[in-house]
C-alpha cells in the first residue's frame, strides 16, 4: 500500500475495503523471492493507522495472501509514521527494502540497506495502465517483473535459500 495516497482515495478507509485488488504481479514476485532467494527473511512493512492495519490483515487473510506468498503472518510489519520503518529495518536486520514511493525511500538514505523503488516513484494508480514496454499486461507487472529480475540474481550459491546476511524486508504489496 502507498502511504501517500490521499485518505479520500484509500480503499481501506471506505466500507468496500474488501474490493481492493491486489497489485498485479506483487503475489508470483514475493513468491519467488520467498521461495527462490530469501526463504523467510523476507518480511513486509505498511504504513497505516490502527483501524486501517485491522482491515488490511482481514483483506491478507481473505485473498489467502499468507499462503500464496509463503511470508508468514508474523513477518508483516505495521507502522503508523513512515519514520517507524527504520526501526522495522532496523529489527529484522534487513539487507533490502523494496518502498513504494520516492519519498518513503529517502527516509531510507544513509541506512545500510539497498533500496528498490517500486515504479520508480510513480504514483501507485500508474500501474493500473498498460505496461510502457509493448508487452501485455499491466505496468505493476513490469515493476514486480523487475525486483524479480534484480533480486533473484543475487543468489550467491545455486539452490541458495539465501544466507543470514541477506535479510530483505519488502514493503507495500
Amino acid at each position: 500500500r502507498d502511504p501517500y495516497v490521499d485518505e479520500e482515495d484509500d480503499p481501506f478507509l471506505s466500507d468496500d475495503f474488501d474490493a481492493t485488488p491486489l497489485m498485479p504481479g506483487a503475489i508470483a514476485a514475493i513468491k519467488a523471492l520467498s521461495e527462490e532467494r530469501f526463504g523467510d527473511k523476507v518480511f513486509l512493512m505498511s504504513v497505516a493507522r490502527a483501524q486501517v492495519q485491522a482491515k488490511i490483515s482481514r483483506w491478507m487473510t481473505k485473498r489467502d495472501f499468507y499462503a500464496l506468498t509463503g511470508v508468514a503472518r508474523e513477518r508483516v510489519h505495521f507502522v503508523r509514521e513512515d519514520e517507524e520503518k527504520l526501526d522495522v529495518v532496523g529489527e529484522v536486520d534487513a539487507t533490502v527494502v523494496i518502498e513504494g514511493s520516492a519519498k518513503g525511500a529517502a527516509l531510507l538514505e544513509g541506512v545500510d540497506v539497498k533500496v528498490m523503488v517500486l515504479g520508480e516513484g510513480a504514483e501507485v494508480s500508474e500501474g493500473s495502465k498498460p505496461r510502457e514496454d509493448g508487452e501485455d499486461g499491466l505496468q505493476a507487472e513490469a515493476w514486480w517483473a523487475q525486483v524479480r529480475e534484480t533480486l533473484l540474481p543475487m543468489q550467491k550459491e545455486e539452490g541458495s535459500k539465501g544466507s543470514e546476511d541477506d535479510e530483505p524486508a519488502g514493503d507495500d504489496a
